[in-house]
């Protein structure tokens, strides 16, 4: 039972709120007032998706990234409510709730959980839901006109037998993937006798390395208990060799050190005579000394002196370089001072034009606005005009009301066209007007452009001069700066003047002083190369007391090598130390070929065993394959035995119950719908309708639009009611291709039959007599509005 739907933003709906009823809910309103919109709503909301081929997002309405649908629904005692929404950009959104202890619990979320719980709750599927409780608008007679082939198997869908041969054919695929198996299989368990007699000779050989390996392992026991003495051995004679001739070295370079150092003792001898020749020449030449000093400082202050004058005479010159530099910039500032008044005056014409700007910037605003209403105008205008062509078009190519889309009678068509003619005259002659309106605008806006823009140069301009004023100002007082520059400029040229009048040296001076300089420079050095040898007489004499010490200390030395060799030489024996060199060798060598045997036999061993480890892996796959197989092989019989009976026992059983069901209730709607006398209806297994009526066999192509229409909506009750028990249905525009007299009969079939729920959707006002909950719907600016509700008579 639904109790409530509330939608937001869907198709033309903005805000849209309904209260259901039980039993017939009927929604009136004119073509395309949103009345389908309804219906689409509530088959959304249920299982996320609508009968007709429209695409999700073509749900929301236009000018909205989102729609959202809510519908509280009963299934037995328990209350349940539903929410979706789609958006633009995002993945469609989802939630189930229930209502428990007074509050609303959710219960499931997702798009795809909630379509399913629903199908569970209402033991509906969604795709029964639309094709067998949902009839859409033009579905209705969908069925009748399908070709024979293909209405069995629309039958046998809406009927839920379709179930069994998808069933029959999932049975199909799961056979095919158990024989591929069974296959797979068998070649895996191929090969286990030659798999065990690898596995008993691989043991055998690792049986005698083993064997083997033991005895590597006590050969190489007994050769490292021979090796250790031998070593010892061989290592004392080693070192006996190496102290041999490492004292022979030592006598070696023992011997050279006494040679230098008598060669330095003799050196010392020859210097420490030299010495005395020294003091004689340092007394003749010691006052050339302090007289160096005297001349080397007069003549740096000459140099000083001379230094001097040339730089006060560089900065003077500088300074008169400057003082010139100045002396023009003061000039050319004088001269630009003088335009001040000048840009002045040219200011003040400017600020006149400036204050009329934002004057026209406020009129352009206003008109602009003017020209946008009337564009606006100008489009609904438009827009009206079609319209009216498009009612000329329906009226004079297919004869039907532009409103309910009903056959009209042909004074009716001239007063209409006649009343959409004027209609369309007077739109046109409103658009004349507004184009003449527009023109008067553009022009306005056009000299206000002009008057703006030469406004706006203005504003440069006076920009631009109030620059110019500015930098001239501060011309001002940098040209106040550049006279304090000069006058401190002329003081120190003044300065400078003076400064050189007072230095009386000249370059021939500093001539004379160097030479001067040089001559006792050369005998100043001869007196310090003298006295340098006499200070070394004392370190000559104490480095002579050294070099005897440590010639003193080499004899000793000499003496200790000569005794060490002597006994050394005694304990050592080369030949013995060659053959001992040799038995250890060949002890190695022995010792080598045993580990490298043990080594070979430890990986024979490994790769063996790992070799044992993967045949017994491989036997116990191969075993558990065998077995496998007589599984898949029992599997594959018992497959077969149960397919045969779904196709040839148990779908032909259903479909004839089914279809035996929903053939009863055909003749029983169709009875009640139909303006002839029926005698008999009937639907046989393949969906074909067989009816007899005044005692004459009728073929369903043979029939009236009326009957055909009557025939196809009592086929969609009768499986409506099969399925569902008369809880609910859905009907979308169900009185399209039906006279009056046959509206009359559905009108009536209605008001009788008892359905739990029947909504109903149509623009025949005459649905307002029936005992049910009426509904108006309405379009407003685009907008479709529920505006009454009322109950029936």
């Amino acid at each position: 039972m639904l109790e409530n739907l509330y939608v937001n933003n869907f198709r033309s709906h903005d805000k849209t709120e309904i209260n259901l009823h039980s039993g017939l809910n009927v929604f009136l309103g004119e073509v395309g007032a949103g009345k389908t919109s309804i219906l689409e709503a509530l088959s959304f909301a249920l299982f996320g998706k609508i009968s007709s081929g429209v695409t999700q997002t073509e749900l929301i309405k236009r000018g909205s990234n989102q729609t959202k649908a809510i519908l509280v629904f009963k299934v037995d005692s328990e209350k349940y409510k539903v929410e979706r929404s789609i958006f633009l950009k995002k993945p469609q959104k989802a939630k189930l709730w229930i209502f428990k202890n007074n509050s609303w619990q959710i219960a499931v979320e997702g798009s795809n959980a909630v379509s399913k719980s629903i199908e569970e709750l209402l033991g509906v599927e969604s795709s029964t839901f639309l094709a067998a409780i949902y009839a859409s608008q033009g579905e209705i007679k969908k069925m009748l006109q399908t070709q024979p082939g293909k209405r069995r198997e629309q039958f046998d869908k809406l009927l839920g037998i379709d179930v069994y041969e998808k069933l029959w054919n999932t049975m199909g695929q799961s056979k095919s993937a158990v024989s591929k198996e069974l296959i797979e299989v068998q070649k895996i368990s191929s090969g286990y006798e030659i798999l065990t007699n690898q596995k008993e000779n691989i043991t055998g050989e690792i049986k005698e390395n083993h064997s083997e390996l033991n005895s590597l392992q006590l050969t190489l026991i007994d050769i490292k208990e021979m090796i250790l003495p031998k070593e010892n051995q061989l290592q004392n004679l080693e070192e006996c060799k190496i102290i041999l001739e490492t004292t022979q070295t030592k006598i070696e370079v023992n011997k050279k050190s006494k040679k230098k150092n008598e060669e330095r003792i003799e050196l010392l001898k020859d210097q420490i005579f030299n010495t005395k020749k020294s003091e004689k020449i340092f007394r003749n030449n010691v006052k050339y000394l302090n007289l160096e000093e005297e001349i080397r400082e007069e003549r740096e202050r000459i140099d000083k002196a001379i230094q001097k004058k040339c730089s006060s005479q560089r900065l003077l010159d500088s300074e008169k370089n400057v003082l010139n530099e100045k002396n023009q910039k003061r000039m050319e500032l004088e001269k630009q001072i003088k335009k001040i008044p000048d840009f002045q005056e040219e200011l003040k014409n400017i600020e006149k034009i400036k204050l009329k700007q934002h004057e026209y910037k406020l009129q352009k605003r206003k008109i602009q606005y003017k020209l946008d209403e009337a564009t606006k105008e100008h489009i609904i205008l438009c827009q009206k005009i079609e319209n009216e062509l498009e009612k000329i078009k329906r009226i004079g190519e297919l004869g039907e009301c532009p409103t309910c889309l009903q056959e009209v009678p042909k004074e009716h068509k001239n007063h209409i066209r006649e009343e959409t003619s004027q209609n369309q005259l007077k739109l046109t002659q409103k658009i004349t007007r507004w184009e003449k309106s527009k023109k008067q605008l553009q022009n306005d806006i056009d000299f206000l452009d002009k008057q703006i823009e030469s406004s706006d140069e203005a504003n440069k301009k006076f920009e631009r001069i109030s620059v110019e004023i500015s930098v001239l100002e501060k011309n001002q007082s940098e040209l106040i700066k550049i006279k304090e520059d000069i006058s401190i400029i002329q003081n120190r040229i003044y300065s400078l003047n003076w400064e050189l009048s007072g230095i009386a040296e000249t370059d021939e001076d500093l001539r004379k002083k160097e030479i001067e300089f040089l001559d006792v420079s050369k005998k100043a050095k001869i007196a310090r190369e003298a006295e340098l040898k006499l200070a070394s007489k004392d370190d000559l004499d104490k480095r002579m007391i050294l070099e005897e010490k440590n010639l003193q200390n080499l004899i000793e030395d000499d003496n200790k090598f000569h005794m060490t060799f002597k006994e050394i030489s005694n304990k050592y024996n080369a030949k013995k130390h060659e053959l001992t060199k040799i038995e250890v060798e060949n002890l190695k060598e022995k010792k080598a070929k045993t580990t490298a045997g043990i080594t070979f036999l430890k990986s024979s061993l490994q790769k063996d065993e790992n070799k044992l480890e993967d045949i017994n892996n491989n036997i116990k796959e191969k075993s558990e394959a065998k077995k496998r197989t007589n599984i898949l092989d029992n599997e594959l019989k018992v497959l077969e035995i149960i397919r045969n009976g779904l196709r040839d026992i148990l779908q032909p059983a259903v479909r004839k119950n089914s279809v035996m069901l929903v053939s009863e209730e055909f003749q029983s709607f169709y009875q009640a719908l139909s303006n002839d006398n029926i005698d008999y209806a009937a639907i046989d297994e393949d969906g074909n309708i067989e009816v007899i009526r005044n005692g004459e066999p009728s073929p369903i192509n043979t029939l009236s639009g009326g009957e055909t229409t009557c025939a196809a909506l009592a086929l969609r009750l009768s499986i409506c009611s099969s399925l569902t028990k008369n809880q609910l249905l859905l009907l979308d525009e169900p009185t399209i291709h039906l006279d009056e007299v046959y509206r009359a009969k559905l009108r009536n079939f209605l008001k009788n039959y008892d359905f739990d729920q029947l909504i109903v959707v149509t623009h025949d006002s005459t649905f307002e007599s029936l005992p049910a909950q009426i509904f108006y719907i309405e379009k407003k600016k685009g907008d479709s509005i529920v505006t009454s509700l009322k109950i029936g008579e």
